[in-house]
């Protein structure tokens, strides 16, 4: 994901007060900057895949609070509606990241 997509989630998580998904600090070192990303893939035909991933990082989250509670709603919900909040993974290939600036592509054999 996007560090700035994850920044802006985070910010409307805290208006909504609602746990953001992380904390600034770590978000701005464990997410890559978009004009870094070189992968943009559409995942929403592997929604049922990818909600399973998820649900193998429940340890990550805890088993009380609210965050935990939204994270169970999550996983809950069908592989159709999880794939419309989800669409998407993202990628930074080193040797492709020092290219031509703002090129994504859409294909991880591209």
């Amino acid at each position: 994901m996007p560090l700035e997509l994850l920044l802006w989630t985070s910010y409307v998580a805290r208006l909504l007060r609602l746990p953001a998904p992380y904390e600034p600090d770590i978000a701005r070192t464990a997410y890559a900057p978009r004009a870094t990303i070189t992968h943009r893939i559409n995942v929403f035909g592997f929604a049922r895949q990818k909600r399973d991933a998820v649900a193998a990082h429940r340890s990550q989250i805890g088993s009380s609070g609210l965050a935990a509670r939204m994270f169970g709603v999550l996983l809950q919900l069908p592989p159709q509606a999880f794939g419309v909040l989800f669409p998407r993974e993202w990628f930074v290939d080193p040797a492709l990241s020092s290219g031509s600036p703002g090129s994504v592509h859409r294909d991880i054999f591209d």
